[in-house]
């Protein structure tokens, strides 16, 4: 006779292994979280009559946490006739604002370039998800951007837009406000894709220098299976000053490199990048970087480049202006006054001993600072130009930078590791969990299969399910349609026990919603009820 205790666990395990679903990471389960993410269910729909900038917020003003703000096709022209008012604000709520698809509602920016002048400014408040989403934007934004996202949120979404030959930034996150820009189009004759800061601090950015490092965390601005294809050479597809946070990966980059903003030219540094998993493909003008970093910690790994001698000729630049102020370095007078040169002299500065040796490193927020000017390394590995393996390169050592130079300050086997991987780091779970907006569960049964799922997005009532299934046929062929969008369980009858079946729920919407578990049905589990209640 099998203890109890030994049976009820043995089918607790079998339970367990026999649905498996094809998440990285169950949704409870999230490194860096002890809770589900937080994705508010659709409430009460408010259509825009129009896509002008008054009915939109019209709409927004009406609507309440939770709640869905439906904007209709449509070519419009947004402006800033009044001094610091954005053309759409959204302040505190958590709603989504839905255009009709890229392409569809078209967003022009004529906006003004004064303080708060942008198209949508969003004051987002911690536990009010908001999410922007199906617009296409172009036009003439200010330093601001067409989207200003600041405040406490910690999980917006800004995901399925275009933004397209616009003439400066397109979102600006001004944090400590984290979330995801995903699947989003940056098509643009120059100016900037995504900038991310933190602003808080005397100097701004010094708040988040002191706060711990954030590494495969949900702590961070996370930009993927975003496309950015530039024209000409200009400042980034992304962006990052004043201690902000961002984990770029899965996207396709032309013409632009990745990076960030030291202390020479900000108040602060850029504290912590996670750059990988990405593309850079070949374009008709000459890019100098691909990636690059002039200050804080980063991890680069899984990078592909690709592109002659003139495109991309460094893959994975670093560098310290601080190092050449001297010399003529981007050594602004913003802020005033100037941080100086990091030359042993320097009060900022950590000025080891002794100082003919160490030039006054290390030199505040430089590459390999973390939090509080500790120790956290760059790390690069396996990294490849057109199939060969790439390494960091200081750059910026020109005539008349002797000494120092930047590569006093920044040097390897200490500031930062090539073909390292960075010790005890895990990736946070991809895709981002705020990007699941369909979330299915199978169970298994005797010869059938129990599936639920919840819907974190707006289905119109015309919408049907359709389930797809891979495995020994069963009562019902495959695939299984029309079934009505209100539906939220199902049940697959007729299986074969012990035989594994791959189950796909798609709906037809745009974007499609589509999501697969792998189950296996069993008798065993028939009697566990009767188990876990008996002696």
């Amino acid at each position: 006779m099998v203890p109890k205790i030994q049976r009820v666990l043995g089918l607790l395990l079998v339970s367990a292994l026999l649905a498996v679903s094809n998440r990285a990471v169950p949704a409870a389960a999230l490194p860096g979280t002890d809770t589900e993410p937080t994705l508010a269910l659709v409430g009460e729909v408010h259509r825009a009559a129009s896509c002008s900038q008054e009915a939109v917020q019209d709409a927004v003003d009406a609507a309440s946490d939770g709640d869905l703000v439906l904007v209709p096709a449509g070519h419009c022209t947004w402006t800033t006739p009044l001094a610091a008012t954005p053309a759409v604000e959204i302040n505190g709520k958590g709603i989504t604002v839905q255009g009709a698809g890229i392409g569809q509602t078209v967003i022009t920016d004529a906006t003004g370039s004064a303080w708060r002048q942008t198209p949508f400014w969003i004051e987002g408040l911690e536990g009010h998800p908001f999410r922007i989403t199906g617009f296409t934007f172009t036009g003439q934004p200010s330093a601001q951007g067409v989207i200003y996202v600041r405040g406490t949120c910690k999980d917006f979404r800004i995901d399925h837009c275009r933004f397209e030959n616009l003439n400066g930034r397109s979102i600006m996150v001004s944090g400590p406000a984290y979330g995801v820009i995903d699947h989003c189009e940056f098509i643009q004759p120059h100016g900037q894709g995504v900038w991310v800061g933190d602003g808080r601090g005397n100097p701004p950015g010094s708040t988040s220098w002191e706060e711990e490092m954030s590494y495969g965390t949900a702590d961070a601005v996370f930009i993927e299976d975003s496309t950015f294809i530039w024209g000409s050479g200009a400042d980034g597809a992304v962006d990052c000053t004043d201690g902000g946070r961002y984990v770029f990966r899965h996207n396709v980059v032309q013409g632009i490199m990745v990076g960030n903003h030291g202390m020479d030219s900000r108040p602060r540094s850029c504290l912590q990048m996670e750059i990988y998993d990405n593309t850079f493909i070949p374009s008709s003008h000459d890019v100098y970087l691909a990636i690059q970093s002039r200050g804080g910690s980063a991890v680069v790994f899984n990078n592909a480049i690709s592109g002659d001698v003139g495109v991309y000729r460094v893959s994975i630049g670093v560098t310290n202006y601080r190092s050449c102020c001297y010399a003529g370095a981007a050594c602004t007078p913003y802020p005033n006054p100037p941080h100086g040169t990091c030359d042993g002299t320097n009060s900022l500065d950590g000025n080891t001993e002794p100082q003919a040796v160490y030039k006054g490193w290390p030199c505040k927020d430089q590459i390999g600072r973390g939090a509080q000017q500790n120790s956290e390394p760059f790390y690069e590995w396996n990294n490849t130009k057109n199939g060969a393996d790439v390494d960091v390169t200081v750059y910026n050592n020109w005539i008349g930078c002797t000494d120092p130079k930047p590569s006093d300050h920044v040097q390897e086997g200490r500031d930062y590791f090539n073909d390292t991987e960075k010790p005890g780091y895990t990736p946070y779970v991809y895709p981002q969990p705020l990007t699941w907006e369909l979330d299915l569960q199978g169970t298994p049964d005797n010869g059938a299969i129990h599936l639920d799922w919840t819907v974190h997005a707006y289905l119109p009532p015309i919408t049907t399910w359709r389930i797809d299934y891979e495995g020994t046929l069963g009562h019902e062929p495959s695939p299984i349609t029309g079934i009505v969008s209100p539906t939220r369980d199902y049940i697959l009858p007729g299986l074969t026990n012990y035989t594994w079946y791959t189950v796909t729920l798609t709906v037809d919407t745009t974007p499609p919603l589509s999501d697969t578990v792998r189950v296996m049905p069993t008798d065993i589990l028939v009697y566990l009820p009767a188990v876990l209640k008996g002696d």
